[in-house]
C-alpha cells in the first residue's frame, strides 16, 4: 500500500530565503484492536449520536454532520469563540505551512525521552529534490539534528529533524517543556547497599544485557493471544479463564539471588539454541 501524505509543507530556514517542498508521512501505524460497544442484553452496537441540546433537547431528530459544526474556544462558562477554517488559515505565523528550522544541534547532545511525541518521515517533493538531498548529506556527515518549528493541528509543535536512511529524514515532534509534568514527589533518596548487594544487582543486569538492541523480535503478544480468543469465540467456543499464578514481589537478597541464578540459566539455553541454529 503506498504511504499516504499527511500534509504538504516547505522546508525553511529562520533568517535565510530557502524553501523546498516536502511531504509529511507518518512514520508508525499503531495496530491496536479496535472494539465496539455493544448493548448487553441485545448484542447491538451503541451509537454515540452527536446533537445539540438547544435544538434537540430530546436528542431526536438527524445526527448533526461535519458541515454543521464549528470549532469553540471557551472564554467563560457557556461563552465560546467561533473558529471556523479560514480563522485557522489566517493565524499570522510563519511555520502555518512550514517545518521552519531554528538551529542545529550535535547528534550527540541527548534530547530528555519525555520531550518526543510523534514521528513522521520528511520526503521532498520533485521541484525539490537536490537541494533536499544536499541538506540530507551535509546533516548526515556533519552529525547534526535540526530544532524545528511547525503547526500541526492548531498547535504549533517543536521538532528535532534529523537525517534517517535511505535519504529522507524523519521528524519527531516535542512536547514543549512546561508540558513536561514535575517529578519531584516522586524522588527517591538512594538506599545504603554493600558492595555485594550492588554487586547482585549488577549481576542481575548482566544476565539480561545484550550485545545489540534488535527491536524487530518483540511481537505484540497480547494482541495476538486477544486475536487468537476471538477467533476461538467466533468459532463459538467456550472461553475459559484461566488464574495465573503471580510471582512473589521480591523485596530482600534471597528474591534477588533467585532471580539471578533463573536469569543466568536462561541465558544460558538461549546461547545454547542460538548456536544450534
Amino acid at each position: 500500500m503506498a504511504m499516504r501524505k499527511t500534509a504538504s509543507v516547505s522546508l525553511t530556514f529562520a533568517g535565510a530565503m530557502v524553501n523546498i517542498p516536502v511531504g509529511m508521512y507518518k512514520a508508525v501505524a499503531e495496530k491496536d484492536l479496535k472494539f465496539n460497544n455493544l448493548h448487553t442484553e441485545c448484542g447491538s452496537q451503541v451509537k454515540m449520536k452527536r446533537y445539540c441540546p438547544t435544538c434537540q433537547p430530546a436528542g431526536d431528530g438527524p445526527e448533526l454532520t461535519q458541515d454543521a459544526l464549528v470549532k469553540g474556544y471557551l472564554i467563560s462558562k457557556g461563552n465560546f469563540v467561533k473558529l471556523d477554517d479560514n480563522d485557522f488559515a489566517s493565524v499570522p505565523i510563519d511555520t502555518l505551512k512550514a517545518i521552519e528550522i531554528e538551529e542545529f544541534v550535535n547528534k550527540d547532545r541527548l534530547i530528555d525521552p519525555r520531550y518526543f511525541e510523534e514521528s513522521y518521515f520528511i520526503a521532498p517533493e520533485p521541484t525539490g529534490a537536490k537541494i533536499f538531498s544536499l541538506l540530507f548529506q551535509a546533516a548526515e556527515k556533519m552529525g547534526a539534528v535540526a530544532v524545528c518549528k511547525m503547526v500541526l493541528r492548531e498547535k504549533e509543535h517543536i521538532g528535532a529533524l534529523r537525517p534517517f536512511k535511505d535519504g529522507i529524514f524523519l521528524l519527531q515532534t516535542l512536547y514543549y517543556s512546561d508540558e513536561l509534568k514535575d517529578h519531584s514527589e516522586l524522588k527517591q533518596n538512594a538506599i545504603a547497599a554493600s558492595e555485594k548487594e550492588l554487586g547482585m544487582a549488577s549481576k542481575l543486569i548482566e544476565a539480561l544485557m545484550s550485545e545489540e538492541l534488535d527491536l524487530t523480535k518483540y511481537k505484540d503478544n497480547y494482541r495476538e493471544a486477544l486475536t487468537t480468543l476471538i477467533e476461538k469465540k467466533a468459532a463459538g467456543e467456550i472461553i475459559t479463564p484461566v488464574a495465573k499464578a503471580e510471582a512473589p514481589v521480591g523485596d530482600g537478597m534471597d528474591a534477588l539471588a533467585a532471580a539471578i541464578d533463573i536469569l543466568a540459566e536462561n541465558k544460558k539455553v538461549k546461547a545454547k539454541a542460538k548456536a544450534k541454529a
